[in-house]
């Protein structure tokens, strides 16, 4: 371990990744990660922080989100754009080599979107060091000018959470705004027509003409020791080769990856403030059935939406019962009051549409 950085009030690790190896070129080693630092004793109860910047151009998912209708599928494998998903929720990100991503691993607190603004302090106090006046905006973006350039997602395993964003410093936004192809509905919304519209990267802004990525991540790790008594610490060989194991046997498993959503029917609808919400589904004799929930939702973990799809099979095809269902699942609540009729109205329109 390496010497403190400099003391603060709060105690935190910073985890280098340098003797990763060869396993820093694959994405797959940094979505299982953070599940592994969650799960690991040795870090139990503490609060760690990491960077990396990927090898090669990659998409990333959220855990709910359905591929084939987020991501331009034949674009991605003619330009060799590898896709990965990760554990947290939020919506799918374009990265590559001009991307900074940052993660944090923290004792889950009771209020996770209170714990995500504490950690946004550092980021934004860099940035307006290096003269951007960057803001927080909605439940987890980064803004500035108005336009997008960070989005942050959460994941609890055990008693750890994991904090998670993309910084976009010099990201091929031309290639991200063919690949990436989000929900219509929440396009229509900002009203704006692509990707390219929303989004910003951070380098034009800078006055230094030779500042890089990695100037960008000491730039900001300078941020945080100043209120952290900060140390660096390495994984061991014996535990890389675990997070390698976790990232074949999960995080690299097409049924991960691409997730189980072709199903003859699928609505979505957007929810300001919250996200993207879609139900896959299929019918058999007028009543639900292969009920899939996919969405860019920092709302629900993998238990509440694996019971409310639980709870969807078999309901009868009709506006009611599935209001009924969807409501006590928590939609109202987690998405918008209207949210629950909203979607049950769609769900039904869908199936009298083809018909």
């Amino acid at each position: 371990m390496m010497a403190t950085i400099i003391k603060g009030m709060n105690a935190m690790l910073y985890l280098d990744l340098q003797n990763g190896g060869e396993l820093l070129k694959d994405m797959l080693t940094f979505q299982a990660l953070p599940e592994f630092l969650q799960q690991h004793p040795r870090f139990a109860g503490q609060t760690l922080l990491y960077f990396y910047s990927p090898a090669r151009p990659t998409v990333i998912c959220g855990h709910f989100q359905n591929v084939y209708r987020e991501v331009d599928l034949s674009y991605l494998r003619a330009h060799e754009i590898a896709l990965v998903r990760r554990n947290s929720g939020g919506g799918a990100v374009y990265v590559d080599a001009g991307d900074l991503t940052y993660v944090y691993i923290a004792p889950a607190g009771a209020d996770k979107n209170a714990q995500l603004k504490q950690y946004l302090q550092p980021i934004l106090a860099a940035l307006r060091e290096l003269g951007i006046d960057a803001q927080m905006t909605g439940r987890n973006d980064l803004t500035y000018r108005g336009r997008k350039f960070s989005g942050m997602s959460f994941a609890k395993v055990g008693k750890q959470m994991s904090y998670g964003g993309t910084l976009m410093f010099d990201v091929d936004t031309v290639t991200a705004s063919h690949v990436l192809t989000p929900s219509p509905a929440k396009l229509a919304n900002r009203g704006i027509h692509s990707v390219h519209q929303r989004v910003i990267n951070l380098k034009p802004y800078l006055k230094q003409a030779e500042f890089t990525v990695k100037d960008l991540q000491v730039a900001i790790l300078w941020q945080v020791a100043r209120v952290n008594d900060l140390q660096t610490t390495q994984l061991t060989s014996t535990e890389w080769a675990a997070v390698q194991t976790l990232a074949q046997q999960k995080y690299g498993q097409p049924s991960w990856i691409y997730g189980h959503n072709r199903t003859p029917y699928y609505v979505d609808a957007y929810f300001p403030g919250v996200g993207n919400f879609g139900i896959g589904f299929a019918v058999q004799a007028q009543r639900l059935s292969q009920v899939s929930l996919a969405g860019d939702l920092l709302t629900f973990d993998q238990s509440q939406a694996t019971a409310l799809e639980k709870a969807l099979s078999g309901v009868p095809l009709a506006v009611d019962p599935i209001k009924a269902v969807l409501q006590q699942g928590g939609l109202a609540t987690a998405l918008a009051p209207s949210a629950p009729a909203v979607l049950a109205a769609k769900m039904v329109a869908a199936l009298a549409h083809e018909n």
